[in-house]
């Protein structure tokens, strides 16, 4: 996501990225914010390439925040992130009202061109792209009114 930062400041995000940050830190980053009283509606994580990303640690996301606050979950791509996604849906099946799952590895499915050669890491076209996918959560964190089950893509 390090190439997306400015993508997607423009968007509207704030956005903090660093290369092979881990679960636990992501959870970390939401509850120092939140200790800070500066949590958006909406909180996306895009974790889970460099590490596993189990069902404790989206519980762990979950409890960071207040319960009036919405969990985006970005599905990883990558070696290790393979029971990541899985863990993924299935938490925003069972947390409708506290869960957006943002599809990526399904929406960036046949472009190729948005990726390196490991075929995880951006381009930046592929930046621009996953700026512009992520963008389309926006209306719903800025109205706070998500669909019950929200998925992206549809």
């Amino acid at each position: 996501m390090v190439f997306a930062v400015p993508h997607l400041a423009h968007h509207g995000f704030r956005a903090n990225a660093m290369e092979c940050r881990q679960w636990y830190q992501g959870v970390g980053i939401i509850q120092a914010t939140n200790a800070r009283h500066r949590l958006p509606h909406l909180v996306v994580l895009a974790l889970g390439s460099n590490g596993p990303v189990t069902s404790a640690g989206i519980h762990a996301a979950l409890h960071a925040l207040p319960k009036n606050k919405v969990l985006g979950l970005v599905t990883p791509r990558g070696p290790v992130s393979g029971g990541g996604t899985g863990a993924m849906r299935t938490a925003a099946h069972h947390h409708k009202h506290r869960i957006v799952l943002l599809d990526w590895v399904k929406y960036s499915a046949g472009h190729s061109s948005w990726f390196a050669g490991d075929g995880l890491h951006l381009t930046y076209s592929g930046a621009a792209a996953y700026a512009a996918f992520i963008a389309k959560a926006i209306p719903w964190a800025k109205s706070g009114k998500f669909p019950h089950g929200a998925h992206f893509p549809r």
